[in-house]
């Protein structure tokens, strides 16, 4: 066991124990000199050398053994560098068992299971025919230990060749050197060969022999993230496990769905982060590589019952969506969603698919699903034809902002989609005809018995761009006293109020006689039904109103500019009324947010 300060993680080192020692958890403590040249190569080497090495061990031959990593741990106490053994990988985790007692840091223990990110890891070793290989730092210690130490130690350890006798060595190297002949990483052109042997038993439907032929070589792939041949041979891997796995059952299906996952993560962690050059032969090849390892994990997750974990992956694999063609990937997130309990993103998903291809193939089964159609026929009802065209100016402005799959163009960030929702009973109509005063427009009566209301959906919700036609069922509450509700009317200038918190003091307080009159005219002949916003939508609106002759309208009321409202209010008044019916006003809205997304 070692120790260190926090203040010199770097320059001083300590050796800790292993379960292979005699020794009692606390009986040696070694500290070395800040300036220790030994310890500082020995960091270095160890550090040069660990990517290969961690290569190695997963696929380690079976004549090697005790493989074990050392990291640092710190806190407030100190910190200390601390063997971990029983190791295992994931993503950027080391996982392993605490060899001994800690001396100095004190939330880990002798025997815990703990994990550790890659970055803090600082030696590695194993044991190959008795002899150990690795264990830089251990070696560099032996001149800090006395005679006895020394010989304990290298009796324990096995020490028989000083990795520090040949600084520059590389893995591959001392790969090389140990006692049971092991391959080398395979060149290229090996690689072109096995992948064609193997793409040969597949097309020939020997499924097995194709898996077998990948398997077998897989551990002396050295995997590249630029290196094309390397990736590709995980890539046709994956490919190879998929038809194992749809011509094999029981427990040997579930092993390989494992294996899957196990690979395609690999293959992720090394195309990890932005791909430069993304239009590129390679640039496009790892994007390919992304989108089907993605969505391979994210079906096999489900598979296996990790529906939590599986959707992420999912949602990535749509992400990257290049062409009609990787449709395929829409499948496995409608399918996690629907078993996640969440159905409603899943029906939007295919009734969106279905309407821009209703061939698609994966979504077939649900137009004889009854519970999809139900679903449809809530939300989805047959509608005048005016009011399909309405229906169609907000899915097309949908489609305008998203991709087939459902995901926010990332050109139009912060670009809201719309939903209609909420439909009105016969009985909330005539209460809303009754509370605005002068007659509804046949068109707007229609459209909440049929569409019910316009509401960005609230996954792509953007306050700076939205635009909605309030539903029967909050404007009746928003006047609804006993509902907490505080709005006066549904007139224009009440609602701009009630939307502003009913802190529009320029609408309310110290008022002339002849500003009152015009407000109570404005209140009296237009109603406002619902609004939208193009920028700064903390501080400005467009809302959206009906009058007597039956048309539709938008004033634009910003908080700074309370002269340009009035001198608006006084052309409404003195006009014969707007010109727009509600289908046009909602097209006029809809055009306007999409010249500033």
């Amino acid at each position: 066991m070692g120790t260190l300060s926090k203040e010199n993680v770097v320059n001083e080192e300590t050796d800790v124990g292993s379960e292979t020692t005699n020794q009692k958890p606390d009986d040696r403590l070694v500290i070395v000199d800040d300036n220790d040249q030994l310890m500082e190569d020995a960091f270095r080497q160890a550090k040069a050398t660990l990517a290969d090495y961690l290569l190695f061990f997963k696929n380690a031959p079976e004549y090697t053994s005790n493989h074990r990593v050392k990291a640092l741990f710190q806190d407030d106490n100190g910190g200390e560098y601390i063997w971990l053994d029983d190791i295992s990988r994931k993503g950027n985790s080391i996982f392993g068992k605490v060899v001994d007692a800690p001396n100095i840091v004190s939330y880990v223990s002798h025997g815990e299971i703990v994990s550790v990110p890659l970055k803090h890891v600082t030696d590695w070793a194993f044991k190959a025919d008795g002899e150990q290989y690795g264990n830089y730092t251990g070696y560099a210690l032996l001149k800090n230990m006395s005679p006895k130490e020394v010989k304990s130690y290298v009796d324990v350890e096995g020490f028989t060749k000083n990795p520090l006798e040949t600084p520059d060595a590389s893995f591959s190297e001392i790969i090389a050197s140990l006692p049971i002949t092991t391959p080398k990483f395979l060149d290229n052109d090996t690689m072109k060969n096995i992948i064609t042997k193997a793409q040969k038993y597949m097309d020939q439907k020997k499924y097995e022999e194709g898996y077998l032929t990948y398997r077998n070589d897989l551990a002396a792939v050295k995997l590249d993230k630029e290196n094309y041949d390397s990736l590709y041979y995980y890539y046709g891997y994956l490919f190879a496990l998929i038809n194992r796995i749809d011509s094999i059952e029981g427990d040997a299906k579930i092993e390989t769905m494992k294996e899957y996952i196990a690979c395609g993560q690999t293959l992720l962690d090394t195309i990890s982060g932005p791909i430069l050059f993304q239009y590129s032969g390679l640039g496009k090849f790892k994007r390919e590589i992304r989108r089907n390892a993605s969505n391979g994990i994210g079906w096999y997750l489900m598979e296996l019952g990790q529906l939590e974990e599986a959707l992420p992956y999912a949602e990535t694999a749509v992400s990257m969506i290049d062409s009609d063609a990787d449709d395929y990937t829409f499948e496995t997130l409608v399918y996690i969603l629907i078993k996640l309990g969440r159905k409603d993103e899943a029906y939007r998903i295919i009734k969106r698919t279905l309407d821009k291809k209703p061939r698609y193939r994966y979504f077939q089964v649900f137009l004889t699903d009854e519970d999809y159609l139900a679903w449809k026929e809530v939300n989805f009802p047959d509608v005048p034809k005016k009011l399909k065209n309405i229906r169609a100016v907000v899915e097309n402005f949908n489609q305008y902002v998203m991709g087939l799959d459902g995901t926010v163009n990332p050109e139009k960030c912060c670009s809201p989609i719309f939903e209609f929702k909420k439909t009105a009973t016969t009985q909330e109509i005539e209460q809303l005809q009754e509370a605005f005063e002068i007659p509804m427009p046949a068109d707007l009566v229609k459209f909440y018995k049929t569409l019910g209301c316009i509401s960005p959906y609230e996954v792509y919700y953007c306050e700076d761009h939205y635009l909605k036609i309030f539903s029967a069922q909050s404007m009746l509450k928003s006047i609804n006293k006993d509902a907490g509700g505080e709005c006066k009317s549904f007139g224009l200038v009440d609602m701009i109020v009630d939307h502003w918190g009913q802190e529009r003091h320029e609408f309310i307080d110290d008022l002339e006689d002849n500003e009152k009159e015009k407000f109570k005219h404005i209140n009296d002949r237009f109603k406002c039904i619902g609004e939208y916003a193009l920028d700064w939508g903390l501080e400005e609106s467009y809302y959206i109103y009906f009058a007597e002759n039956g048309k539709f309208g938008a004033i634009r009321y910003h908080q700074d500019e309370y002269d340009e409202v009035i001198e608006e209010f006084d052309n409404m008044l003195k006009r014969k009324g707007p010109t727009l019916s509600l289908r046009e006003v909602i097209e006029k809205g809809l055009n306007e947010i999409k010249e500033v997304i």
